[in-house]
């Protein structure tokens, strides 16, 4: 890249221009009156000639007389700028990582059998006793407790609909919903999973666990199949805020049908627990 810079006379032609002024100074007459002193008076000697001049080649420019001259101070040239101290090198920003897609459970949940039923048209938002938990769910959900449970000795908010909770909690064939959240330090999301399993596992065909987030909760979720032996399909979620804070939330979701996938989605990407 060229850069224009402004004209700067060179320092050096300025000395060198000052040193021949200094050389032809007022100090003592001049050369014309020095001659003419010379010619007019009759006692004083002429030399016909000039003595000669040995050239050191040590210093060229030696003076050939033995008149001291005045020095001339080599100043510097007030116009030629300094160049600025080049700026601290910068590192460059730190590569922005990718926001994670949020868990999309219509592409997740196997679900290739199941009443086939039409969607759910409307939802509504549920509130725990407590105040904690928020969360969407099918307006035919109409059977709903938000009563806090105890979990090792520790109580939880909790919140859980269905259409039939009774039918939910001791059957396969209803479709229903539990959130719970609680402050529980030091478990993790993938304990909770696994103390899930040892219940679950025994009555449902575990399939695998995938990482989730929902762009507020980060953890992994398990998915069953054939519980008890039905084509129901169970999803346990756990997760914690993305910061790493509390509340620990559990999500359970029992699907029946292809509409409650669709449900299930709506559920995780409404819920919240403070």
């Amino acid at each position: 890249m060229s850069v224009d810079r402004p004209f700067r006379r060179p320092a050096l032609v300025l000395v060198v221009l000052a040193s021949l002024a200094g050389a032809c100074s007022t100090d003592g007459p001049g050369i014309a009156e020095a001659i003419a002193t010379v010619e007019g008076s009759p006692s004083a000697p002429v030399t016909a000639t000039e003595p000669a001049v040995t050239a050191d080649p040590a210093t060229p420019d030696a003076p050939t007389d033995d008149v001291d001259k005045p020095s001339v101070p080599i100043a510097p040239d007030a116009s030629v700028a300094t160049s600025p101290p080049a700026p601290p090198a910068t590192l460059p920003p730190a590569p922005v990582a990718p926001p994670q897609e949020p868990t999309v459970f219509m592409s997740e949940v196997p679900m290739t059998t199941g009443a086939d039923l039409p969607p759910y048209d409307t939802y509504v938002t549920v509130i725990d006793d407590t105040g904690r938990i928020s969360v969407d769910v099918p307006t035919d959900w109409v059977d709903v407790d938000g009563t806090p449970v105890t979990v090792s000795g520790t109580t939880v908010a909790d919140i859980r609909a269905s259409n039939d909770l009774a039918a939910f909690a001791s059957t396969w064939t209803t479709p229903g919903v539990i959130v719970s959240a609680g402050d529980v330090p030091g478990v993790t999301p993938e304990q909770i999973l696994d103390d899930e399993r040892t219940t679950l596992g025994s009555t449902c065909t575990f399939q695998d666990r995938e990482p989730y987030t929902d762009g507020l909760y980060v953890g992994s979720f398990d998915t069953y199949t054939a519980c008890g032996g039905t084509t129901a399909v169970y999803v346990v979620i756990a997760a914690r805020p993305a910061d790493g804070s509390d509340p620990i939330v559990e999500v359970q979701v029992q699907v029946n049908a292809e509409r409650d996938i669709q449900a299930l989605d709506r559920i995780v990407a409404s819920f919240v627990a403070i």
